[in-house]
């Protein structure tokens, strides 16, 4: 009978340990992918600042990539016609145009007044709490934002995808928000 007791404890210690060995592993991993966003979003502001040296909407306009003279970020890798930019990997053209999430992140353009002057994109984890638990947001200044998506849609559950911003936040609206400063790129 004591043996019982015995197997039985250690069993359920296995059970325990197992348990909060896959939750640390799990909390890792979302850290990893989380900072595979970051590095995106820093490829995306240096192929930003790339694009808008070059003329590749017409000669004479030194625009960021986006939505409104172009496809937006998908820009970054390849122009409507066909022609290669490469200012950004083909996996995050691909997150991008919605085809797959690049280490399980999304990224759009947030819509801004003058893409002469400045761009705004986030990126979005394509299933809460299991590829990221942060939607990140940077714009022109470099800075890098993030947030608990929850704080921006209370009914959101794990697993769910993320919708991306659908308008670029001010510093005031990023404040009140409960945004916080994560990087300065």
């Amino acid at each position: 009978m004591k043996w019982g007791y015995a197997v039985g404890g250690l069993s359920l210690f296995g059970v325990g340990t197992i348990y909060i060995l896959t939750l640390e592993m799990m909390h890792y991993r979302i850290e990893s992918i989380e900072e595979r966003a970051l590095t995106a979003l820093q490829d995306i502001s240096k192929g930003q600042a790339s694009f808008r040296e070059g003329t590749y909407y017409g000669e004479g306009r030194h625009v960021y990539a986006n939505p409104r003279d172009g496809r937006g970020l998908v820009d970054l890798y390849q122009l409507e016609g066909g022609r290669k930019t490469a200012l950004v990997t083909a996996a995050v053209a691909d997150a991008a145009a919605d085809v797959a999430p690049a280490s399980g992140y999304y990224y759009a353009s947030v819509p801004c007044e003058d893409y002469e002057k400045q761009f705004a994109v986030c990126a979005t984890p394509a299933g809460y709490a299991r590829t990221g638990r942060h939607v990140y947001f940077l714009d022109t200044t470099g800075v890098v934002y993030r947030i608990d998506p929850r704080e921006l849609d209370p009914s959101l559950r794990s697993g769910d995808r993320v919708k991306p911003l659908a308008a670029r936040p001010s510093r005031d609206e990023l404040m009140e928000r409960g945004w916080l400063p994560v990087a300065q790129l």
